[in-house]
């Protein structure tokens, strides 16, 4: 995986998804985020299915596309993408036709699933995961990328609540999910809502270098991560102190849920 930014108004990027050249501008980083490698590690650690790649499928929060992107690099032809702001969604739609985008896709503005009415075989996410509090806001579109609730559960309790009202039977959600949010806690919410559920990947990610990104992105890196720790410890989330790196660390887990078929349990039901 490559990634290369320019000094040019407008930020261009480049990976690499399955082998597959992936193209990004961001014409406005106050507005749209320039991805960190997070949504890489989820494709790098996405299979899909025949049926994922025939049917439909939906990035929720899509941001600058990556996903939406991916997807169809991926082999999806039928991609829809959903982001509560405008200008995300203008910048979308640019880097599908900068991508040769061939297939079918709804840009569907909505906050989570607000104004989504499809029904989808796969949902991916990379969702916002802050807590939210004033001060640190910068008053821009780009905060919907970072804060979520008092809590920073706020986008994911909002898809547990509500993600099996857009899945088929069998669809499945695949939902990056960093530690200090309580993965475990997410996991049993979405068995109790019918899912079968599991974390497919992890990786280990250092407070620290997040914190330089939150900075690089405008915001105060340095009190975020104090209150990232702190919310942790409220949350019943235990961040380990790796002393070869003088920093915090957390994962950043790769969450599948699967929707069970209502005429099967958990222990007759085979993805």
């Amino acid at each position: 995986m490559r990634i290369s930014l320019s000094n040019h108004p407008v930020h261009h990027l480049e990976f690499r998804v399955y082998g597959k050249q992936v193209l990004l501008d961001v014409e406005d980083p106050d507005e749209v985020l320039i991805p960190s490698d997070w949504p890489i590690f989820l494709t790098d650690n996405l299979k899909l299915s025949s049926s994922e790649r025939e049917g439909t499928v939906l990035d929720l929060g899509t941001g600058s596309g990556i996903l939406a992107i991916a997807l169809y690099k991926m082999g999806c032809t039928n991609v829809d993408a959903s982001d509560i702001s405008r200008i995300a969604l203008e910048t979308a739609r640019e880097n599908l036709r900068l991508n040769d985008f061939g297939g079918n896709s709804d840009l569907i503005q909505s906050d989570v699933f607000d104004k989504i009415s499809k029904h989808y075989e796969l949902i991916v996410t990379n969702p916002p995961t802050f807590p939210d509090e004033q001060s640190l806001r910068r008053n821009h579109y780009i905060d919907y990328a970072f804060f979520a609730g008092s809590d920073g559960r706020g986008f994911i309790d909002k898809v547990i609540e509500s993600v099996d009202k857009f899945l088929v039977e069998g669809g499945r959600l695949m939902m990056l999910h960093p530690s200090y949010l309580n993965t475990n806690l997410t996991i049993e919410r979405l068995k109790k809502k019918n899912f079968k559920t599991s974390i497919t990947a992890s990786r280990n990610v250092s407070l620290n270098d997040y914190a330089k990104f939150l900075t690089q992105n405008g915001y105060d890196g340095e009190t975020m991560k104090v209150k990232t720790i702190s919310n942790a410890k409220t949350l019943g989330s235990e961040l380990k102190y790796s002393d070869s790196k003088s920093s915090y660390e957390f994962t950043l887990d790769l969450v599948e849920a699967i929707k069970i078929p209502t005429n099967l349990n958990t222990e007759g039901f085979r993805p």
